[in-house]
């Protein structure tokens, strides 16, 4: 059962590498049509944005169906991880379907992800961000705090 788990978890990282790049390369290409458009090449601008639409919208759409595809496949992840804060600190997601930023981070730790420059990598938040957001929600925690990614990352390990 340990292997399925670890193999399924390869599979779900590497599909959302995949799409975590497709919004990098947006991101690049935003910048290329700002300086187009610094530059005085307006028309260039005008018709390399003819079709696209803005990277926030497909950073939400990343988001969301990372959620629901990390959900759906660690269905009980949310309930496991609050076991780990004070009964007082739980997080609760905006929906059944969805997760928070802290969720989310946590969410990589449990599958093998741990070093926050990754996580901000993946995620596309910078990786001060993803400290604070680890620090805040260690703090929370009912177990050390320097055991607490290693307590998420072992959240699923025995079975």
């Amino acid at each position: 059962m340990r292997d399925e788990i670890a193999y399924h978890n390869r599979n779900f990282i590497s599909v959302y590498q995949l799409v975590t790049k497709y919004i990098a390369d947006v991101q690049v290409f935003k910048k290329s049509v700002f300086n187009l458009i610094t530059s005085g090449k307006i028309d260039k601008a005008r018709n390399e944005l003819k079709s696209q639409t803005n990277a926030e919208g497909y950073l939400q759409n990343f988001f969301m169906h990372f959620d629901q595809a990390f959900l759906a496949s660690h269905p009980d992840f949310v309930e496991r991880f609050n076991r780990l804060l004070k009964p007082e600190c739980a997080i609760i997601p905006p929906a059944s379907d969805r997760l928070t930023p802290e969720l989310r981070i946590y969410a990589l730790v449990s599958m093998g992800i741990t070093d926050s420059v990754s996580i901000a990598e993946f995620l596309h938040y910078s990786p001060q961000t993803i400290y604070n957001y680890r620090l805040r929600v260690r703090h929370n925690a009912c177990i050390p705090e320097k055991n607490f990614a290693d307590a998420v990352a072992q959240m699923y390990a025995d079975e």
